[in-house]
């Protein structure tokens, strides 16, 4: 409808514009007015507010754990939620639980000394990584563990210098077994960095003379089968000086220290085969075989992949 006609003003088709225009803003307001009632009310029930960060670590319910004094010297940490207690040196001050990952519970202690506490329930053993520090830097961490009947012995090294301060040693990515019998852990020792597996009964290093070699936390190279029979482990190569090669070593059906080259980049050299390659998908099907990819280099380019299991009791490596 035109606002002129012959010349004149439409006052009709103004005066619908003028009532369509107040409605329309009228309508506008009373919505915003309900949303905005809507928004407050919705604020104030608590399910519908936005959730806070959980804590770092464990929940609150842990905080329920005690931590009693038993001795001139001696602390007991009790926790009702996981159902363990365990001695420690009073020197450690208030430890605090920070993780649980496979039966293995990590604390913290303010004590600037004290590195690392590991607690392993199944075997109620108790371990800890102590620092020790000349001119201002650390110069050396010692793994030690306490029995429950309150023993503190050295696993690595098992007889420290007298001067400490000489030496430049560090450890990390510790990783106990799931029985509790190995401890296994990256050593920087000046710059050059290589693994370690101590078997705890004996105090043998049982990677020493192998040419294995990973960089990073242990758990993530080192598998056992169901029942803790068989051990296979995943070495990288070369780490940071320590001399290695790549490859796959399972130890003998019963006896996780005699530990076997199975699969390397050697054994292949020395068949005149392609040896760069990558591990992957590895997994024991059972205490006996272990089951494992590899993806080697055919071309600068091409990859291809091959699928083998190993029997540890024959000792028989299958290509499927």
């Amino acid at each position: 409808m035109p606002f002129l006609i012959k010349g004149k003003t439409n006052w009709g088709y103004i005066l619908i514009v003028v009532i369509l225009t107040i409605l329309v803003g009228v309508g506008i307001w009373n919505y915003l007015n309900i949303w905005k009632k809507e928004m407050i009310s919705i604020s104030q029930f608590p399910e519908i507010k936005k959730r806070e960060k959980p804590e770092k670590g464990v929940s609150k319910v842990e905080e329920k754990a005690k931590i009693e004094s038993i001795s001139e010297n001696w602390n007991v940490y009790k926790s009702e939620k996981y159902g363990f207690e365990f001695e420690y040196p009073k020197e450690w001050g208030e430890i605090k639980l920070e993780s649980l990952e496979n039966e293995v519970f990590t604390f913290k202690s303010p004590n600037q000394k004290i590195k690392e506490i590991l607690y392993h329930k199944p075997s109620q053993n108790l371990f800890f990584v102590e620092t020790f520090k000349k001119g201002g830097y650390i110069s050396r961490d010692t793994l030690k563990i306490i029995s429950k009947d309150r023993k503190i012995k050295n696993i690595y090294p098992t007889n420290p210098p007298p001067e400490i301060g000489e030496f430049y040693e560090r450890i990390y990515g510790i990783y106990i077994s799931p029985n509790g019998k190995y401890i296994s852990f990256i050593l920087n020792h000046y710059g050059i960095y290589g693994p370690v597996m101590v078997n705890l009964e004996t105090g043998k290093n049982i990677f020493e003379g192998l040419p294995i070699g990973f960089y990073g936390d242990a758990k993530n190279f080192i598998f056992w089968s169901p029942n803790n029979k068989t051990l296979a482990v995943i070495s990288e190569g070369p780490t940071m000086g320590w001399k290695a090669v790549s490859g796959v070593f399972i130890s003998d059906y019963g006896n996780p220290d005699k530990l076997n080259e199975v699969f390397s980049e050697r054994i292949l050299r020395d068949k005149g085969k392609p040896y760069y390659f990558d591990v992957m998908e590895v997994r024991f099907i059972d205490d006996e075989n272990f089951y494992f990819e590899v993806k080697e280099w055919k071309t600068g380019i091409e990859k291809y992949i091959e699928k083998y299991i190993y029997n540890a009791r024959t000792k028989e490596l299958k290509k499927l």
